[in-house]
This record gives C-alpha cells, sequence and structure tokens, in this order.
C-alpha cells in the first residue's frame, strides 16, 4: 500500500508540474511594445477611415479651426444586447503651429509621456517617439463637463503639430 501512495502522489507531483503557469515576463518593454501592436477586441468598427471634421468639432475644443484629421470610430459591446451603449473615435490631428504651442501650455508642469493606443490602421501616421500627455490637456480639448460620459484623452506630439485623441461617449 505505501508503494501505491508513493507512485500516487509522485504522478500527482509531476502532472501538477506540467500545468504550472509560465512567470509573467520580466521584459516589460517588450510586454507593452505588444500591446501596442493589438487592437481592443471590444472596440467594433467597420473598417472606415474617415477624414470629415465635422465629428471632431462636435466632440473637441480649443484645436481650432484649421487642421486636417484622419480617424476611426466605431461602438464597443454588441448592438443585439439591449441597454446602454458606448461609441469610440480615434483621431491622427495635424493641427497649425500656434494651436500646437498654446496645446503645448495646458500640458502643466508634469506631462506624461506615452505612445497612444489606437485603431492599427491609423499607426502608421503616428510621429516616432512619445507623446505627451496630461490631466490639463484632456480637460483643456474636451467640450463636455469632466464628469459627463464624453470624454477625450489627447496625445500631443509638440514637433511635429499632431495630436491624437482617444474619445469614448457613453448613451
Amino acid at each position: 500500500m505505501r508503494q501505491f501512495t508513493a507512485i500516487a502522489v509522485a504522478l500527482i507531483t509531476l502532472g501538477s508540474a506540467g500545468c504550472a503557469s509560465r512567470p509573467p515576463s520580466t521584459n516589460s518593454t517588450a510586454a507593452k511594445s505588444q500591446d501596442q501592436q493589438q487592437d481592443d477586441p471590444d472596440k467594433k468598427w467597420k473598417g472606415e477611415i474617415r477624414h470629415d471634421l465635422e465629428p471632431l468639432k462636435k466632440r473637441l475644443r480649443n484645436i481650432g479651426d484649421d487642421y486636417t484629421a484622419t480617424w476611426a470610430g466605431g461602438y464597443y459591446g454588441d448592438p443585439r444586447v439591449p441597454g446602454p451603449g458606448a461609441y469610440w473615435l480615434d483621431a491622427v490631428i495635424r493641427l497649425t503651429p500656434d494651436i500646437t504651442q498654446n496645446l503645448a501650455k495646458q500640458l502643466g508642469d508634469s506631462p506624461r509621456q506615452e505612445t497612444p493606443k489606437i485603431k492599427s490602421e491609423l499607426r502608421g501616421l503616428l510621429p516616432p517617439g512619445k507623446a505627451e500627455t496630461s490631466d490639463e490637456l484632456d480637460s483643456y480639448i474636451n467640450t463636455a463637463n469632466p464628469l459627463s460620459h464624453k470624454q477625450a484623452h489627447g496625445f500631443l506630439y509638440p514637433k511635429s503639430n499632431t495630436l491624437v485623441v482617444n474619445y469614448f461617449e457613453a448613451s
């Protein structure tokens, strides 16, 4: 009986060792880079890249009227499921130098350096390097009250006069 118990314990130990999960990667740069290469699977999109400005002008402020933009938008969730929905928009906006300077002043004292997560079809439009972002910039470009269900998050590339926006609106 002891021999049977010892064999059973050995088999269970070996079996569970094979099921152990892999330790998390210690290379956080590689993990972040990989995350940026993948689209958010919850973002539903019809595949349309747009250049019209009216939807942006309704949702953003303080970026002037003289700009060009390439953007994509869609919704979160499943439209077949009843209940509130949510709209998203990712935009790459080319600004005039004076608007860029004005936005740079709004970054505050401690802007963060980040690479925006946007739809993969727009990533080729991003300037090299990281953008500058801050809560102050977000407040400045938002048309809505900060406590509302509509929020824009801005990423500024001052050297290339580029503003990248992630917009979210719950209905």
